[in-house]
């Protein structure tokens, strides 16, 4: 495996896209903090497979007088153009930007909103059939209810008839889960991964927002969703998704221990109803990190960003990359496990989480 760090002094919460002519669009959030007043969302480009990335233009741009851009998702439409869907922390409402010239200059075409609430895009953007685009975006339903200490969040999907210049059409995946990664094995059949929101019972806590992750399956474009089981455990969060040429299906996500943080990956061969034992690509000894976003390249190497806020040899925020392939798993088994690791079920990881552990 190779690793590197391609973008340093930054939060990150970095998004990959391949783009149409093979480059590598990688989307940052440039301030290192989260959710700075003043944070805009970066185009960074890669043209060597993911070991080197420039700066070439901005989508989002904040200002300490209008408030910063944070969360997002990105992806490119059928005729090649860049778009990133992003939150305005100031605002209700998340922007639509697109890119005609890879992501040097973008321009706004539209508005993600929903009545009374706030829409946060997460991960990837996905082509389907012909001018068919579908993104994820969840928001807070309900800051009063006390299943959660932070509310009540739901998850939707946006899809887009146009190549992305409207998006019209809306469908709930579920309530109690948030930052959810999708994947479309068709324009029928598709997977969703959501990360469980935080759960309270009467009144002690029983776990964070890392409660593990919750699998969805379509069978009908995305209009409806069947919630199919529970991923992973505490702290093992949040997903991503990505279809490998080999027809298997790649699931990478972060984790945080008590005394151990990374970036994991396992395959599934039968459309997500399955996985493999994760593999760590990374580990780092800083608290807060993760979130990591794949692309393969035609050769079939893989190439995995993700955050951290250090690691022993390099003690800052940063964003980087490792660029590896399927063949570096280790078939059922684990690279560095570390002590305190905890693998169970939806009750055993919600409802002891690792309480005695």
């Amino acid at each position: 495996m190779e690793r590197y760090i391609v973008v340093d002094n930054v939060c990150g919460w970095p998004k990959l896209t391949l783009m149409d002519d093979g480059s590598i669009n990688l989307d940052v959030h440039n301030r290192p903090y989260h959710g700075s007043y003043d944070g805009s969302a970066e185009c960074w480009k890669s043209i060597d497979g993911g070991k080197m990335f420039e700066k070439i233009g901005v989508s989002g741009a904040g200002s300490m007088e209008e408030g910063p851009f944070i969360d997002k998702a990105c992806g490119v439409a059928h005729n090649g153009d860049y778009i990133v869907a992003v939150e305005k922390r100031t605002e209700n409402d998340a922007y639509i930007f697109r890119s005609t010239d890879g992501g040097k200059t973008f321009t706004e075409t539209g508005k993600l909103a929903v009545e009374g609430v706030k829409p946060i895009p997460y991960g990837k953007i996905l082509r389907l059939g012909e001018k068919t685009l579908v993104m994820s975006y969840w928001y807070v339903i309900d800051k009063e209810k006390k299943t959660t200490a932070k509310g009540v969040r739901e998850e939707h999907i946006r899809i887009s008839r146009d190549d992305g210049f409207t998006w019209e059409e809306d469908y709930l995946i579920d309530e109690g889960i948030n930052e959810t990664a999708l994947w479309f094995f068709d324009d029928s059949e598709g997977i969703a991964v959501g990360r469980a929101d935080e759960l309270v019972e009467g009144n002690q806590r029983r776990g964070d927002a890392g409660n593990g992750n919750r699998l969805y399956r379509t069978t009908d474009g995305g209009k409806t969703w069947q919630f199919e089981g529970c991923l992973l455990g505490h702290q093992m969060i949040p997903v991503d998704l990505l279809k490998l040429s080999d027809g298997s299906l790649l699931m990478t996500f972060g984790f945080r221990f008590a005394n151990m943080g990374g970036v994991m990956a396992c395959i599934s061969k039968d459309k997500g109803e399955t996985w493999s034992d994760p593999n760590i690509l990374v580990h780092y000894s800083g608290n807060d990190g993760g979130y990591p976003s794949t692309v393969q390249l035609s050769d079939g190497t893989l190439v995995t960003a993700y955050y951290s806020d250090g690691n022993d040899y390099h003690t800052r925020y940063h964003v980087g990359v490792i660029r590896w392939k399927t063949e570096e798993l280790i078939e059922a088994g684990w690279v560095d496990r570390p002590a305190k690791f905890y693998y169970g079920t939806d009750k055993e990881y919600i409802f002891d989480r690792r309480m005695n552990g």
